[in-house]
């Protein structure tokens, strides 16, 4: 977005630098060594699985060299500068006050919020009702127990929810205020959820 060049070693902690300088590599070797194969396709995701699991000597020299990371007595640094960034205007912001920190909380929230209701309305152009199958088989594939491991994965973002009663002493009226506020909230999450998890499979079909 603004154009900003940054190494591997100063926006990731080292492990997960070399990681994405591995995933950068093996992308670059698939494309080298199986030229036919479409970016993004199956096949070339599995290709580059393949070779970032196998752990070439090629692979990981190439990956060091890329993230170019510093050493300090032979071993190699990695600093995730813009969270530490972040981490300190957060810190700045709630230092300053609550009320200022209230009203930086509303921004990040309406952004957040802007960005998903932008992809939805953005993704509803490409939507293929195709997509979504024609049986049970076809709409969810790995049965029950694949509906399962997703609802695992979005459980988790259900935690932080009863975070909003931590302000019950901000609140002019705890009684009525907070029950709205984490109910509202908890509903205007779940709609938001249905709506990208019924959209995100009618842009793009599933594993056949």
């Amino acid at each position: 977005m603004f154009n900003i060049k940054m190494p591997l070693w100063l926006a990731y902690d080292h492990w997960t630098a070399l990681r994405t300088a591995e995933n950068v590599v093996a992308r670059q070797m698939t494309h080298t060594l199986y030229p036919a194969l479409e970016p993004g396709t199956q096949a070339y995701l599995t290709r580059v699985t393949e070779i970032m699991g196998g752990k070439s000597g090629e692979l990981i020299a190439r990956a060091h060299q890329n993230g170019r990371s510093p050493t300090i007595f032979g071993v190699e640094i990695g600093f995730n500068l813009p969270a530490f960034i972040i981490a300190l205007a957060i810190t700045a912001i709630l230092v300053i006050g609550i009320q200022e920190s209230a009203r930086f909380n509303a921004v990040i929230v309406t952004i957040k919020v802007a960005v998903v209701l932008f992809v939805i309305a953005l993704g509803f152009k490409y939507v293929n009702v195709g997509n979504w199958g024609h049986g049970w088989s076809s709409f969810a594939p790995n049965g029950f127990s694949g509906i399962g491991a997703g609802a695992a994965y979005i459980f988790f973002a259900y935690i932080g929810f009863d975070a909003v009663s931590t302000t019950a002493q901000e609140a002019k009226n705890p009684q009525r205020d907070l029950p709205i506020g984490i109910i509202t909230s908890l509903i205007v999450c779940t709609v938001l959820y249905i709506l990208v998890a019924e959209c995100s499979p009618a842009w793009c079909p599933g594993p056949t």
